[in-house]
Parts: structure tokens; sequence; C-alpha cells
């Protein structure tokens, strides 16, 4: 009586055990694509900063083209903010995956 005990308790020790590897596996894969699509969100966002400070300096120097360039000035600023919030979330991604690593390793 007590061996049987003993033994599905053991038995419900791994499986506990083994389920939350895989729920921490299935959270690793969930947090990396997550991350991944981040920072192609951000890749797209820098790419308008990029182009709105380009157009800002090109026109800043054109007749009558100082209010435009103000303008895409003001537009890369704010994709720059957007670029810098996804940052911040990649940022916190990284560390709860980070954190669920060295649970595992524990």
């Amino acid at each position: 009586m007590i061996r049987t005990f003993v033994l599905t308790f053991l038995l419900f020790i791994l499986l506990f055990f083994l389920a939350s590897y895989q729920n921490n596996e299935q959270r690793l894969d969930f947090l990396n694509q997550r991350i991944e699509e981040l920072q192609e969100i951000k890749r797209g966002y820098e790419a308008k900063v990029a182009w709105h400070e380009n157009q800002a300096q090109r026109l800043q120097f054109v007749e009558d083209q100082l209010l435009t360039a103000q303008r895409h000035a003001s537009i890369a600023q704010t994709y720059q903010t957007a670029a810098n919030k996804v940052q911040e979330q990649i940022d916190r991604l990284e560390r709860e995956k980070k954190q669920i690593i060295l649970q595992e390793s524990s």
C-alpha cells in the first residue's frame, strides 16, 4: 500500500515537472516569435525615421520648403518614439525569456 502510494506520488511529481517543462518550452517559442515580430515592426519604424530625416535634411535648404522640412522632422521624431516603445517591449520579453531559461537551469 505504501509502495503504491510512493510510486503514484513520484509519478505525479514527474508528470508535474514534465508539464512545467513543456509549458516553458511553449512559452519560450511564443516569446521568440513575438520578439521577431516586434523586431520587424521596429525595423519598419526605423526605416520611416531614416526616410523622414533624409527628407527633412534635404528640404531645409530648399526655398519655401522649411515648413515641410520641419513637418518631416516631426514625423521622424514620432516614428523614433514608436520604435523606442517597441524596443522597450522587446527588452521586457527578452528579460522574461531569460528568467524562464534561468528557472529551467535551476
